[in-house]
């Protein structure tokens, strides 16, 4: 993921960062709901 947002422009940092820190807390609630379960 960090490969992919140092190939983006200085405008785009911002922007892929947020999507990085997204797709990191969807992975953690999908395990956290996963171990949750039965």
């Amino acid at each position: 993921m960090k490969q992919h947002c140092q190939e983006k422009s200085m405008k785009q940092d911002a922007i892929c960062e947020v999507e990085a820190l997204i797709a990191t807390l969807g992975i953690i609630y999908f395990q956290v709901f996963c171990e949750s379960e039965p």
